[in-house]
């Protein structure tokens, strides 16, 4: 079953992420990982709908492989389209800057 799969690998990585061991640190601080928490939040918000997007006749496999690409894709767009622009925005508005702030 692909869901109890995905549980045992979250726990496995909570798990492993835990303690403070040499093992952890090097899987936490690879560029991927650090990428892929950055956009985590847009990953989170749009697989709902690529999974509706995504034909349900393709085998588990393929279309896990499928959403997980296009929740990524869509991530990275809104996060340099509307994320990155409002943290800097929100950024200037508590320094007081009224500048025009570009993306």
């Amino acid at each position: 079953n692909a869901f109890l799969l995905a549980s045992f690998v979250t726990a496995a990585l909570i798990a492993c992420g835990w303690d403070h061991s040499r093992l952890s640190r090097s899987a936490f601080a690879n560029p991927w990982a650090i990428y892929l928490g950055t956009i985590s939040y847009g990953i989170y918000l749009s697989h709902p709908l690529v999974l509706e997007i995504v034909r349900k006749d393709t085998s588990q496999f393929l279309r896990f492989v499928v959403v997980t690409a296009a929740a990524v894709a869509v991530s990275e767009v809104t996060y340099r389209v509307v994320e990155r622009p409002t943290s800097k925005w929100r950024s200037k508005l508590r320094t007081g800057e009224t500048a025009e702030i570009r993306a």
